[in-house]
């Protein structure tokens, strides 16, 4: 699951949204349910296409970061689950090193080392790991 900003710019009845962490990460909808929807696609599809071709994912913005002074335009969180995205996600093997005493206990304890390992990861970079 990633979260980022988005603004929402109303025009008639429909809505541009772009996400300003996000370079050309831009959309619409006809009305504002259609602008939500889409703006979900666009961020799952941008974050993809940057983890496939291995680019440095931006990070988010604090929403009290973001703002805007036309009144035609709103600040939304957007966020977006990132396995519709990737389908399967391609796992990597990694070779770490850690104490010895930690090895013998969690060993003894039948700790899987690769769900403890992708748990911290994913809360230290704040990424949900759903």
């Amino acid at each position: 699951m990633v979260v980022y900003p988005a603004i929402f710019t109303k025009e008639g009845s429909g809505y541009w949204v772009r996400f300003p962490d996000l370079d050309g990460c831009l959309t619409e909808g006809d009305n504002l349910t259609d602008a939500v929807k889409n703006s979900e696609e666009a961020l799952g599809g941008y974050i993809a296409s940057l983890i496939k071709r291995n680019i440095e994912i931006p990070t988010s913005s604090e929403f009290n970061k973001i703002s805007t002074n036309n009144k035609n335009e709103s600040i939304v969180m957007i966020s977006s689950n990132m396995d519709k995205y990737l389908k399967k996600p391609r796992l990597v093997k990694k070779n770490l090193t850690i104490p010895e005493y930690l090895s013998v206990i969690a060993e003894q304890q039948n700790i899987n080392f690769s769900a403890v390992l992708t748990e911290a990861l994913a809360k230290k970079l704040k990424v949900a790991n759903d």
